[in-house]
This record gives C-alpha cells, sequence and structure tokens, in this order.
C-alpha cells in the first residue's frame, strides 16, 4: 500500500459523496468517487483499489450487488458499508457478505476516520501477509535448489528453514491476536453505536412523558392524591434516564464536564444511598487529607454507585462493604497504564461469593453479567468514565473469599470550587421561542410546556425551516426571544450549522441547545460552540424553565 492510500467511494447522494470525499482526501487518502454501483464497478475493472465504501441503498446496482461482484472478481478487496441511521438489518446483512466493517448515517466524522483506518490497516496485514507467504516460497526454492546443489549442506539448510518456519508461526500468531483485538474493538463499536442510537430516541420519548407528567401536575396542583403519583411517575422517568445515560456512556465514553472537588462527601452520600434499607452496611476510610479531583461529579458517582452496588448484591446474606479513600504516589514502572504522578485510590472490597477466574477476564465487557436481572452496563460504563478522566479501574477475586475493587484518579492542584446556591426559580415567563426539533411528539410537548409558563411559541422540524420562520420574525418585527435547537436532525440541518445560519441573520441571536444524546461535547461545552446554555432530554417543566430563566 503507498503513502497515499486509494479509495473508491460509491454513493448515489451527491451532497454526501462531496463531503465524504472531501473528507477523505483532507486525512490523505486518494479518493475516486462514483454516483453508483455500476460505475463503481467500472471503476475497479481500470484500476485497483485498496478500500471500496459503497452504499448499500442505491437504485440499479446496489451495495449487496457491489460486494457480491467483488466477492466473484476480486475476493481481497477489502469493504466498508454505509447503512441508513441505525439500520442494524442492513449492517448485519452486509457483514455477512463479506464487509469488514459499516459506517451508519447521518456519519460521525471520528468514527468514519477510525473505521477506515482499521479497514486500511487490515489491507495492509493482508498485503504484509502475502508478501511473507512469497518470501517462504522463494526460501523454500532457494533451500531445494541449495539441497540439489550440495548435499552436504542439507542439514544446515534443514536447520535454517525450521527456524524460518518458526519465526513466520509466531509472526502469522501475532498477528492473529492483533486481528482479533481488532475486531473486539470493532465489536463493541459496533454495539456501541446501536447502544447511542437506542438511548437517543428513547430519551426523546422520555422528553415527552415527563413533558406531559409535568403539564398534568400543574392541571392537578390541588389535588394532592394525583400530585403524588404524578410526582412517583416523574421519579420513576429520572430512573429510566439514568439507564439512557449508562447506554450513552458505554457507547461513546461520556463527555465529562469537570470541576475540581473534594470526594469525602460524594463517597459517604454515595454509599449511603446505596446501602439503605439493605442487610449490609458501609465501612468507610477516608484520608483526613484526602486530595481534591477534577472530575464530572456525576460520573464518578455513577461509578461508585455501581460498584458499591455490585459489593451489596454479592453478599445477598449481608455482610459488610469497606470503602477506602487514600491518596498514593505512583512511580514509573507501575504493572497498570498510568503515567507516574499523584492519585486518588478508591478501594472497594466484599465478602461476597466471589468471580471465577474465567469470567474476570469478561468483567468489563459490554452486556455481560452472572446476573438474572442485570444489565451488564454497570462495569463497562464505569471502566470507560475511569479511562475518560485519566484513571485506572481493576479488579481481584477469589471465590468464596469476595471481591476487591481498585479505582485510580488523577489529583488535582487546585482548590475544590463551592457549588453555587440554587436560587428559586419562577415557573413563568414571557416573550417568543422558536423550537426546532424532528420529532412531533416533543414538538407538541414542548408547545404545550412552553404556552402553560406564558410564552408563545412556534415549532419547526429542522434547520431549514427555522432560518425561514426566524427571517419572518424579524421582517415583521416580532423577534424570537430565544431559539431551542435538536442537536442531531436525520436528513436535515442540525442545531450546530442552524445557529451558525441564525447568526448571519442576526448576530445577537439567543440559542439554546438540546439532545437526547446527554454525552454530546457540544452539550458539555456549549458556549464554545456558540450557545447560550443547554436543556439536556429528557427534561421537566422546571428544568426547561430553568434554563430559558438562565438566557433571558
Amino acid at each position: 500500500m503507498e503513502d497515499h492510500p486509494t479509495i473508491l467511494l460509491i454513493e448515489d447522494e451527491l451532497q454526501l459523496r462531496h463531503n465524504l470525499q472531501i473528507l477523505l482526501q483532507s486525512a490523505g487518502y486518494q479518493v475516486t468517487a462514483a454516483a453508483n454501483g455500476v460505475q463503481g464497478m467500472q471503476q475497479i475493472q481500470e484500476q485497483a483499489f485498496d478500500l471500496v465504501i459503497t452504499d448499500l441503498v442505491m437504485p440499479g446496482m446496489d451495495g449487496f450487488k457491489v460486494m457480491d461482484d467483488l466477492r466473484v472478481h476480486s475476493p481481497e478487496t477489502v469493504v466498508v458499508a454505509i447503512t441508513g441511521y441505525v439500520s442494524a438489518e442492513s449492517a448485519i446483512k452486509a457483514l455477512r457478505k463479506g464487509a469488514y466493517d459499516y459506517l451508519a448515517k447521518p456519519l460521525d466524522v471520528d468514527l468514519v476516520y477510525s473505521v477506515v483506518a482499521r479497514a486500511l490497516e487490515k489491507v495492509r496485514l493482508q498485503k504484509d501477509l502475502q508478501r511473507s507467504l512469497a518470501e517462504i516460497q522463494e526460501r523454500e526454492e532457494q533451500l531445494l535448489k541449495a539441497h540439489n546443489e550440495l548435499e552436504q549442506r542439507v542439514e544446515e539448510r534443514t536447520a535454517a528453514l525450521a527456524q524460518a518456519n518458526a519465526a513466520l508461526l509466531e509472526q502469522i500468531a501475532e498477528r492473529q491476536r492483533m486481528e482479533d483485538e481488532l475486531l473486539k474493538a470493532r465489536k463493541i463499536k459496533s454495539v456501541g453505536v446501536l447502544a447511542a442510537g437506542i438511548a437517543h430516541d428513547f430519551n426523546n420519548l422520555l422528553t415527552g412523558i415527563l413533558g406531559y407528567v409535568s403539564l398534568a401536575k400543574v392541571v392537578a396542583q390541588t389535588d394532592a392524591k394525583v400530585v403524588a403519583y404524578l410526582t412517583a411517575a416523574e421519579q420513576a422517568c429520572q430512573r429510566a434516564t439514568a439507564l439512557t445515560q449508562q447506554l450513552l456512556t458505554f457507547a461513546k465514553g461520556g463527555a465529562p464536564v469537570r470541576h475540581t472537588v473534594s470526594l469525602v462527601e460524594l463517597l459517604k452520600e454515595c454509599v449511603g444511598f446505596v446501602l439503605r434499607g439493605a442487610n449490609v452496611r458501609g465501612d468507610i476510610q477516608i484520608a483526613a487529607d484526602l486530595w481534591p479531583v477534577n472530575v464530572d461529579a456525576g460520573q464518578i458517582n455513577q461509578v461508585i454507585h455501581n460498584v458499591v452496588l455490585n459489593a451489596m448484591q454479592a453478599m445477598p446474606g449481608g455482610g459488610t462493604v469497606q470503602m477506602r479513600a487514600e491518596n498514593v504516589i505512583l512511580a514509573a514502572g507501575v504493572p497498570f497504564p498510568l503515567p507516574e504522578g499523584r492519585y486518588v485510590k478508591i478501594t472497594v472490597q466484599d465478602s461476597g461469593c466471589g468471580i471465577p477466574t474465567k469470567v474476570l477476564a469478561n468483567i468489563f465487557d459490554p452486556y455481560f453479567t452472572t446476573k438474572a436481572e442485570g444489565s451488564g452496563l454497570g462495569l463497562t460504563t464505569a471502566y470507560a468514565i475511569v479511562i475518560k478522566h485519566e484513571g485506572y479501574i481493576t479488579i481481584a477475586s477469589e471465590v468464596g473469599v469476595g471481591t476487591t475493587v481498585v479505582i485510580y484518579l488523577p489529583a488535582s492542584q487546585k482548590a475544590p470550587v463551592s457549588a453555587p446556591a440554587h436560587p428559586h426559580i419562577p415557573l413563568s415567563g414571557s416573550g417568543r421561542i422558536l423550537v426546532v426539533d424532528d420529532e412531533a411528539m416533543v414538538r407538541n410537548v414542548l408547545r404545550q410546556l412552553l404556552e402553560s409558563l406564558g410564552y408563545m411559541v412556534e415549532c419547526v422540524q429542522d434547520g431549514t425551516d427555522a432560518v425561514a420562520a426566524y427571517q419572518r420574525a424579524q421582517a415583521a418585527g416580532q423577534p424570537f426571544a430565544v431559539v431551542i435547537l435538536d442537536y442531531t436532525i436525520p436528513g436535515g440541518m442540525g442545531g450546530l450549522e442552524t445557529l451558525t445560519r441564525l447568526r448571519a441573520i442576526d448576530p445577537q441571536v439567543t440559542a439554546l441547545i438540546s439532545s437526547g444524546y446527554a454525552n454530546n461535547p457540544v452539550l458539555a461545552d456549549w458556549a464554545y460552540y456558540g450557545f447560550d446554555g443547554v436543556v439536556v432530554k429528557p427534561y421537566t417543566m422546571a428544568q426547561l424553565q430553568e434554563a430559558l430563566h438562565n438566557v433571558l
């Protein structure tokens, strides 16, 4: 493979084909584009390509037919398929037909780079293997010639051949291990993309449910019993939201919003909350001078919650969960991937049933669980969060003795930041608000929530309509006070691009970003991307009003 790998891109959608070609060329690849499968196969007959990226659904000759023809005429060609948004069936069919991997629309830029890089690495490994086999054949021919010419050197040549074969077997074994690791990473990534899509859709549904519950509470405010029932439903929705957070954190590792905090109260409160009402007690020992850490407190709370919950469930007959938090200084050469420096070490130990050695190796795998009612996401999520915080988590266990989980988090040199006082925000407001969301249910519930708060509302389903509505309002002298933009709009202009267009019309536009992908980096650093605030799906009426109050 040359310094600039060659890629054939087959995509019938002009804009996507153009954008993807520019994206790949900017990464140093030589990209040839074809508008359909027939053109693509003509290009393949004229030129060999390192990688073929093909859309699956195209008029005439679709991506599946392209893969069928490649399997017959060029079986070594590596293929990456492009499928529709969260179309698991198409992706699985493509993989069964021999595709190396797939990309789901709308395309994630980082995922595109990652998948293409891994596919080209497979191409390189295939070519290396072919060269190695050719070298072996050449060596064997040389050995046979030498044997015929110089019979007395047979033993020497045989020994050399045996050594070369041993080296080759070791090389092949190493490459097999590498391919196994790549396959594992690809599977986790694929499941992660699916999990993120499910969580996103689930958050949209929860937004509708929570919104209507909030409206119902306003209507039923004089009936204490009904309000109590609705509050319980609201709390149940919030617990469901915690599950989608686990899916999202597992899927993309989370985008922590960090502050320098002390872990003392967080650890005490988390252990107390998990063990409340259980037949397991907590023994907490925290160093008096425990160093602060720069973390997302909510995500670290989730880690501790999952670990302590596992410890409690490992002791159904009762027992003690021991937690220790201490300061440690790690030197170079420790047996885990952390640089030397100052760390806070958190140890959670139970005396439960323990984990068998053969199970321990899979304990952080997604959806792997030994519990009848477990989701298999708890420790996977904990692992993703800790790694995202430049820390490390390890587990040691012995059957019949118990399990010990150790977490390392980098210490911070800064002083902890105190949480600001939470002011009372009245559930009322005024002004015109433009809502942009592709989900009709979300638009409907937002309209009713905002109107019940006193706002005048206009709803549109994508960025193009939003720009037109904003221009009409400006021309009529009735501008919008706030625009609420959904980040992801499949097949339409999303929140980030829409904000850019609105700023060209009105540099003073006030905009909130909203999304069901709660770990989206834009939501974590909304000010950097030009937004005035954020409202994360799902949200209650009070949370929505708080976000509006902050920008108005």
